[in-house]
């Protein structure tokens, strides 16, 4: 892509409109004075560009043409056009392609605004479309581009979003310091919904990283800031965390009590939250051995979700999953946490994959099933590749060597072990 400077746009455009240096001739400005504007021996002024500006217009209307030029665009620069350009181009929708080409320029002319703000589209882009570890790499990219300290809005959406790639791809040490950099961040700017978005972000990873306390105090700090009444459903996913916050602390009335409370805030009025909160009952009445109540709590949800929900529906699938297992009907199980997984893979959703992965290697094992549980784990693996956790992935290859060396397959433990080394290299 060619940019002008703004001698060269008065020129084009006057070859264009096969006008004559005459033609821009008038008491205060003279037919020399254009000819020296297009040479570049005389700084564009903004009189002088209003001036140029109007005979174009004048000449673009008697003709009966459009001509798309403000009233700055002989007084830009190159660098300026090519940022105009650049950022117009961004609020439209773009191939990864075209914003590849969009990096291209940024770099020629060293737009360092232009290529933040492309690498966070395509960040958007990729986040949108599941793709995390690509949305990762280009919020990292754009934050990098943002070289000073005026973009404080900018960096707060980009580290909160840096720590949901980095939740939903299992890193969650690294996520809370992206959390804690979005909330910092945030204070400062007044940014309030990024606040509220990061500290319910961080209370999801405190959790996941079984830091209760730190994880209903964050939570508990979201709650203050929202209002139940403009904003119901936010107020309704906060309150279901804290409960699950309960359920793992041992205190599962408390944790009854909250769902039983929101389901009747909502009355059935939103199905998939209806669909959440009915898992969610179901899992705290495994917990409570009271197997029908969680059938029924699960069976409800399902139904929603195979009809409004799909996307969540693994869920449901694979935490009900419990109920059959507390039963001892493994089959049942096993088919049922396939279905989840099949689903949960479908939608890239890393956490109830790893989950049902978890599940069948718990009923292998009280199967005594150690050929199926070798081949869980392999597969577990395989998907692990996806994820920026070496940690999970060091586990099960420890895992799966004690396995082989139990049974004196030596060669598959030493390749489980060449596996480790290489995550190293």
């Amino acid at each position: 892509m060619q940019f002008l400077t703004g001698s060269e746009k008065i020129k084009t455009l006057r070859k264009r409109f096969k006008m004559t240096q005459d033609d821009f001739a008038s008491e205060n400005f003279t037919r020399g004075y254009l000819g020296l504007l297009e040479n570049g021996r005389r700084n564009i002024t903004e009189d002088a560009a209003k001036i140029i500006t109007e005979r174009f217009r004048e000449k673009a209307k008697e003709l009966g043409v459009d001509i798309e030029i403000d009233d700055r665009y002989f007084l830009r620069t190159i660098e300026e056009e090519a940022e105009k350009y650049c950022m117009d181009k961004l609020v439209t929708d773009l191939t990864y392609e075209e914003l590849e080409d969009i990096i291209k320029i940024g770099e020629q002319y060293n737009l360092q605004n232009v290529k933040a703000e492309t690498y966070k589209v395509q960040g958007d882009k990729y986040y949108n479309e599941i793709k995390y570890l690509e949305a990762y790499k280009n919020y990292f990219y754009s934050l990098d581009s943002l070289t000073d300290g005026v973009h404080l809005k900018e960096r707060c959406y980009l580290y909160n979003r840096l720590g949901m790639c980095k939740y939903i791809l299992l890193d969650f040490d690294e996520a809370i310091v992206y959390f804690n950099k979005a909330i910092i961040n945030s204070e400062i700017a007044k940014q309030t919904l990024t606040l509220q978005n990061a500290l319910y972000n961080s209370a999801l990873c405190y959790q996941s990283l079984s830091n209760l306390e730190e994880s209903l105090n964050c939570i508990e700090k979201f709650l203050v800031m929202c209002d139940k009444e403009k904003e119901l459903e936010r107020y309704i996913y906060a309150s279901s965390f804290k409960a699950s916050c309960y359920k793992e602390k041992g205190d599962l009335n408390t944790a009854i009590e909250i769902y039983k409370e929101l389901i009747l805030l909502i009355n059935n009025t939103d199905e998939k939250v209806a669909a959440y909160l009915y898992n969610n009952l179901g899992s705290l009445y495994v917990k409570k051995n009271n197997l029908t109540e969680a059938l029924e709590y699960y069976n409800k949800s399902q139904q929603i979700r195979a009809r409004v929900d799909k996307k969540n529906l693994s869920h449901t699938l694979i935490e009900k999953s419990s109920v059959y297992i507390a039963k001892e009907f493994y089959d049942e199980a096993l088919l049922i946490v396939s279905l989840g997984l099949e689903n949960a893979r479908e939608n890239n959703d890393y956490e109830y994959t790893l989950k049902a992965y978890k599940i069948m290697e718990e009923v292998y094992t009280k199967l005594e099933k150690v050929d199926k549980i070798k081949e869980t784990i392999k597969e577990l693996l395989v998907f692990l590749d996806e994820t920026d956790n070496k940690l999970i992935r060091i586990s099960y290859y420890n895992k799966l060597q004690k396995l082989y060396f139990e049974d004196k397959e030596y060669e598959k433990a030493y390749e489980c072990q060449k596996e480790i080394q290489r995550m190293f290299n």
